[in-house]
């Protein structure tokens, strides 16, 4: 059984100074995917079993698509029996007037990036916390599924143990945390890099996700971030899911391993689009980055703690 996660856009409300679009490791356009073709969207699904899909961006549910997004996920499920469909938003443009909208839609899981409940440093990091807080409320209100994104950089280590308890208390399904990617050419200007941290920093960092990574049965993936960040250790010996499990549609319709793998293995819009496609693991994982959400639900891990 296969996933895919599918590009809608690149706009987004939000200015996340790590964004692989503000680093310069992907190219911001103002392309979006074509709504109108989702015959051959649900061609494709069916075609590899892929019962499962997660819109991204961007932010697909940017002012500018949000009634579409949310009209296109609705098609979606009623085209494809079980089709499981996620969502990955800043929430920014969730509000009192429009959630019955994705009520209607009956989104399976809303994932919410929020680096921080200290509205400062998440301000400083994206932008827009006061929103985001409201969304995750609102839509934990209406029943919504919530999970949130975080992701860990040197400006909110000191806040991941009070991130990770109000969101729980909130009643959030699953808090992720994940070391900020950055580029080996980006210059890091505003000082984000965890692995420039002092020891002393690195070690209370690393006790603090211990704790809260063990406590959501996630030793395995503790233990990988221990020995990358930690010990500071070369792993060869894992690959991701992407590529295998998972596979990325963009928004032109071309089809990759995962987010930072540039070879197309075909694009779903092309008549002449031979079937099977060629997956296979693609092997970024602790090069390009360290998983885009946990190992229990999106990281294969091979091997188990040395």
């Amino acid at each position: 059984m296969l996933s895919a996660f599918l590009i809608i856009n690149s706009l987004c409300s939000n200015h996340c100074k790590y964004c692989f679009y503000n680093t310069g490791h992907l190219k911001r356009t103002s392309s979006v995917f074509d709504f109108s073709k989702i015959k051959k969207l649900i061609t494709f699904l069916k075609e590899y079993g892929i019962n499962e899909i997660c819109l991204t961006g961007g932010d697909c549910l940017h002012k500018s698509i949000f009634n579409k997004t949310l009209s296109f996920v609705k098609k979606m499920k009623s085209s494809m029996k079980n089709l499981k469909v996620n969502i990955i938003s800043s929430a920014v443009n969730i509000n009192e007037k429009n959630i019955y909208r994705l009520k209607e839609a009956k989104v399976d899981v809303f994932f919410i990036s929020i680096d921080s409940v200290n509205v400062k440093t998440n301000d400083f990091l994206r932008g827009n916390t006061i929103k985001t807080l409201k969304a995750i409320k609102l839509l934990i209100e209406n029943n919504v599924e919530v999970r949130t994104i975080s992701v860990i950089t040197a400006k909110n280590i000191h806040e991941v143990r009070r991130t990770y308890d109000t969101l729980k208390k909130m009643g959030v399904k699953e808090i992720i945390f994940q070391p900020v990617f950055l580029p080996l050419t980006y210059s890091d200007p505003f000082n984000l890099r965890i692995d420039n941290l002092d020891r002393i920093q690195i070690k209370k960092l690393f006790l603090c996700l211990r704790n809260i990574l063990l406590e959501q049965n996630k030793e395995r993936y503790y233990y990988l971030l221990e020995k990358l960040y930690l010990k500071q250790e070369t792993i060869n010996s894992i690959n991701c899911f992407m590529g295998n499990k998972k596979i990325v549609i963009h928004q032109n319709g071309n089809v990759t391993r995962c987010f930072h793998d540039q070879n197309v293995l075909g694009n779903i819009f092309d008549k002449n689009l031979r079937l099977p496609l060629k997956f296979g693991f693609c092997n970024n994982f602790g090069k390009k980055c360290v998983s885009l959400f946990a190992e229990k639900y999106y990281c294969g891990v091979r091997n188990e703690r040395n």
